[in-house]
């Protein structure tokens, strides 16, 4: 019984990793969708593609701040 336990969990952190990594694909597919309908490189602001990649932005107390991007990537920079 408890093999089966061991096993049963395994399997199931398995099938997490692989909904994590699903959901990872189809966020990055669709930023390529966004970037691909973009006819010439980017020279101002675009509040669609901001909203597409980025999650989260935290801004700390000293002149530090945080992109968290929907991959679940973070990016950390002085301000």
């Amino acid at each position: 019984m408890e093999r089966y336990e061991a096993a049963k969990d395994g399997l199931r952190k398995i099938d997490d990793k692989r909904l994590e990594r699903n959901a990872k694909r189809e966020s990055i597919a669709g930023f390529i969708r966004e970037l691909e309908q973009r006819d010439m490189l980017m020279d101002e602001f675009d509040e669609g593609l901001w909203f597409a990649t980025v999650d989260a932005v935290t801004v700390y107390f000293k002149h530090e701040i945080t992109f968290t991007f929907k991959d679940g990537m973070d990016l950390n920079r002085s301000i």
